[in-house]
Parts: structure tokens; sequence; C-alpha cells
């Protein structure tokens, strides 16, 4: 205000008109034209410009306007003669924008801040103005970013949130039903991990086109999450329509997506909660579509689920759990434990598995019983069991680097590294990395993996043992393995499980079962190891059917690196 006022001042003085005066207002970046009953009596060099005049077109005495929309001269033309009716020198219209154009047609958005004047005989409006079309498309753009999403276009998770909680308030609409659906796409991240981010993301986009397509005219859809889409059926009455729209949203991905000639099916794991019957409350219908969603995708994945409140609690800690599983990776929480399995003749360890534990911050020691499934359904063991096996191979390493008689170290590899992984790769990077000769690893695997029997795994296993790896097979005798399927993969070492050892001494039958998988790992040509020994007695009988190598707590627990090298790397043996 105080600019507009010195302007005011300079045009009121008498030699203004000379070059000096001319040349201070010129300078002025903003547009200043003064005008009086629609005609223009003064415009600076920036008002011009702003115009577009000719070169040869003079601005004085043009009218003003034309460089107004049609559509709002009338209301420009009634609020500038308000302003000359108040009569009062000094007062203003506020800062208002306007839809210009210019003499050459082209239109753009200006921003005018408009004062009267003294005039020669009659007061007149001085107005400043400023082009804001740059500007505004700015904010816009950047108003258009912070509530839709960058790869699809959808509206984004604060987008979603705001609608929801606007359609909750609508008063019409809280005598009917309305259903928020969580839908998570299943195994998406095997996409990006095996073809990249680009082609994941144009899968995204035909997956949101799909969803769109299936939405009713009040429906609202969002991809609130990287793999994550959300819809608001507000037009439902019914469970019973819910229900069929969320059958027809899983009938619709049935149908494959192809792009660059590949052929993708892609399957939802859909969370449905009910307003009101599941909550009244924005977050809460949120965060209970959000846990039904988990249900779904723990039950296998390309299904619905409604939210049950009774399954809260249970949803709710495997969720906390599964949080404190990325946090503990990010916070290098998980600490390998050492069990030594040990020649029976000599007493001697020859080689060490390596077990994961847990330690949060408060000293607390999480057995992964309590964690391992949760971290596979989620996908987290293959960081965590990448780590593993870096951290024992390190180790291990370490061992031979301070003199010690190597020994071997056996890790525990999941199903599901192997469905998620090139499995063989990953142990190939981690020899090389940390220099460990192949022949003092072990990779243990379950009968699970052996009754999957496909020609991906046959071949990974087959790479592993080619690079001097040794395969064994844990817990062997609980699964429904057969010798067709010891044959095809050729472990080296079968390892009895402990459930058989503990009730052998008692139990005939479970003698004869522990006896019957020693020949057969001998017949076979094959090592083998009992483990949960707990006993003398257990171990001598071992030993007398033939069984040489074992592992338990009458030897030894589990226990830190540093217990190994001092326990028992003194006396080890290669």
């Amino acid at each position: 205000m105080n600019q507009i006022l010195d302007m005011q001042n300079i045009l009121q003085h008498p030699i203004y008109q000379f070059s000096l005066y001319q040349h201070i207002l010129d300078s002025i970046p903003d547009a200043i034209v003064v005008h009086q009953a629609g005609i223009i009596q003064y415009a600076n060099r920036a008002a011009v410009q702003l115009m577009a005049l000719p070169e040869n077109k003079s601005a004085i005495h043009l009218e003003i306007w034309p460089f107004f929309h049609p559509s709002i001269v009338e209301s420009v033309q009634c609020a500038f003669n308000q302003l000359y009716d108040s009569r009062n020198i000094g007062s203003f219209i506020p800062t208002t924008q306007y839809s210009m154009i210019r003499y050459d047609g082209t239109e753009f958005t200006g921003e005018i801040r408009s004062i009267l004047i003294h005039g020669e005989k009659t007061p007149m409006i001085m107005s400043l103005t400023r082009d804001v079309s740059a500007e505004n498309e700015l904010k816009s753009r950047l108003e258009y970013m912070a509530y839709h999403d960058e790869v699809t276009g959808l509206p984004n998770r604060r987008f979603f949130k705001e609608t929801l909680k606007q359609k909750l308030n609508e008063p019409a609409k809280r005598v009917n039903s309305i259903a928020v659906l969580f839908c998570d796409l299943d195994g998406f991240k095997n996409i990006n991990d095996t073809y990249g981010h680009e082609l994941g993301d144009q899968i995204l986009m035909l997956i949101g086109s799909r969803l769109e397509s299936l939405l009713y005219d009040e429906g609202f859809l969002a991809r609130i999450g990287g793999d994550e889409f959300a819809i608001i059926c507000s037009h439902t009455s019914s469970r019973h329509e819910v229900v069929s729209f969320a059958q027809k949203v899983l009938q619709a991905f049935s149908l494959p997506f192809f792009i660059l000639d590949r052929e993708f099916i892609m399957t939802l794991s859909i969370g449905i909660a009910l307003y009101p019957e599941s909550s009244t409350d924005v977050d809460n219908l949120v965060k209970f579509a959000d846990l039904a969603m988990y249900s779904a995708k723990n039950k296998g994945g390309n299904r619905f689920h409604i939210y049950d409140p009774k399954e809260s609690n249970v949803i709710e800690e495997r969720l906390r759990i599964e949080n404190g599983i990325r946090q503990a990776i990010e916070k290098r929480q998980f600490v390998l434990y050492y069990q030594p399995k040990v020649h029976l003749a000599s007493g001697k360890i020859y080689s060490v598995e390596a077990l994961l534990r847990w330690q949060t911050t408060d000293g607390q020691l999480i057995h992964p019983d309590t964690f391992i499934s949760i971290a596979e359904e989620s996908g987290l063991i293959v960081p965590i069991g990448k780590w593993v096996l870096l951290t024992a191979c390190h180790q291990n390493k370490r061992w031979q680097d301070m003199g010690y008689a190597p020994i071997s170290v056996s890790v525990n590899v999941s199903p599901k590294q192997f469905q998620l992984t090139d499995m063989a790769e990953t142990v190939h990077q981690v020899l090389h990395e940390t220099g460990l000769s192949p022949e003092w690893l072990e990779i243990e695997i379950t009968e699970g993996l052996l009754m999957q029997n496909s020609n991906e795994i046959t071949n990974t296993l087959r790479r592993i043992r080619s690079m001097g790896v040794k395969i064994s097979i844990d817990d062997f005798g609980t699964g429904y393995s057969s010798l067709r399927y010891l044959k095809l993969f050729e472990p080296h070492i079968l390892k009895i499980d402990q459930s058989f050892v503990a009730h052998m001494m008692e139990d005939p039958g479970q003698l004869s079962i522990v006896s019957a998988i020693i020949h057969l790992a001998h017949s076979l040509g094959m090592e083998v190891v009992a483990e949960g020994v707990e006993s003398a007695e257990q171990a001598l009988k071992l030993l007398q059917e033939g069984c040489h190598s074992v592992q338990g707590f009458f030897f030894s627990p589990p226990v830190v690196f540093e217990e190994i090298q001092q326990k028992w790397l003194q006396t080890s043996i290669s």
C-alpha cells in the first residue's frame, strides 16, 4: 500500500513527466496503469509489455475493458464505479485476480491492486497489475501433486482420507452403509525385483485403470501405497452388495495383463471395513480395512475378508511383530548364536549351525519360532536370510584367519528365499564377498522344499552343489519326502529330527525310525546328524546305531561366537 501511495505522490508532482520520473516508473516490474472512466491516461513500460501492444501502438486513450475477459467486464466496471463513488482519495480495491486478455488475444490471469488518486479535475484510478498465470499454474501443480499419486494419477492416501471424512459427514449418507476396501497386490514385489520398476509402474497404471472401470457412480479409488489401492463404496445399502462388489473385483483380476508381449496374472487380497458396522471413525475404518486385508493375505491371498472385531487382537499382534521385524532389520537387532556339531568318537567340534535370535532394545532375546513365519509371509525373510548367510560366512572366515582349524558353518534357508530370490546367486555373492571357501558352508533346507519338486528349485540346488557347498535336509522324517526326491536333489547330509531322538530310549518305534534313517543315509552315501541330543545315554545309543555326528544341549546350547572360540575351537578338527 505504501508503494501505491508513493506512486500517487510521484504522479502528482508537477514535473513527473520528466525523464527521471519516467525512468523510475518504467523500472518498476509491476504494470502501472492510470485510468479515468475506463480510458487509459498513463501506462508504464511493464504495462505496455503486459498488454502486448505493438511498438507503434500507444496505450494512452485506449479503453481498459477489452483487456478483461468479456464474462467479467460488468463486475469490474461495478467495482471501479464503487471506488469512484466513494470520492475518498486513498480508497482501494483489495488485491483481486482477474481473467484478462492481451492485445494479441492471448489470455492470462492478472492480479490487480487498484487505488483512487487525485486527477487534474476529477479522481482517477491507478491499477498495479501482475501476471500470476505461471505462479497459479505452479500452485495448482503442487496442489495436484499433494493429493495425487505420481505413477497412476489416482488420488493418494491424503486425498482418500479427506474424501472418506467428507462422505461420513454427509447427513444423507449416515443412514446408509459405506464400505472401505483395501486392495493389496499379491506378490507384486517379485515383479519389481524381476522386471524392474519401470515395468512395475506400467502394471500399476493398468491395475488402476481396471479398478476404476469397476467402480459405480459414487465410488472413489485411490492408490495409498506401493502396491495398495483403496476404494470407497458409498453406494452400498447392504453387506451383500459389498460382497458382490468384492467378488466382481476378484473375478476381474482373473484376467491377465499384457505388457511388451508378456502376460501377467495379478491377484488381490482385499480387506473390507463397513460404516457404521465396523466403526464410525475415519482412522478406525482405515485401520480395520488394513487389518482385514492382512487377514486375507495370510489366508493365501486372492480373496476378500470383512473385518471381524474378534480377530482384531490376533491381527494387530501379527502386525506389531511385522513392524518390529522391520525395525529390527533397520536397527540391526538380529544376532547369531552358534550350536556345535560334534563327532561322537572324539567329542570334537567339526561344524556349527548358525541360529538366528532377535535381541530387543531392552535386552530380551526372542526365539525365531515367534517371528519367522511372519517374516516369511511378509517377504522380510529375504533380507534377514541374506544377513544370516553373510554374517555366518564372515564369522567362519574370520575364525580361519585367526588360525583356528577350519570348521564348516550351516545356515538354514527358508523355502520362501528360494521362491523370492535367486538363492544360488545369493550364495555365490556371499562366498565371493566373504572369501569363505565353499567346502566350509552347508545350506540346510526342509523336506517341504523337496516336495515342491519344481525345475527351478532343482536347478538352484544343483547350482549350489556345483559350487562345492553342501546341502543338508533339516528335521528329516517329519515330512513326506520319498527316496525319489532324495535321489533327485542329492543332499549330502540328513539331519534326524529331535522329536525322534527325544523319545527313542523309551519308545522302540521311535528308535526304529532313527535306526532306519541312519541306515538310509549310509546306503545313499550321505552323512547323518542327530539333533536334540540331551543325555549321554542318547549319544551312546546313536553311536551304537551308526550315527557318528550329533548336536544338542548335552554338548552345548546355542552360544555366542566368543564362547565357540573359547570352549570349542581350541580343539577343533578339520
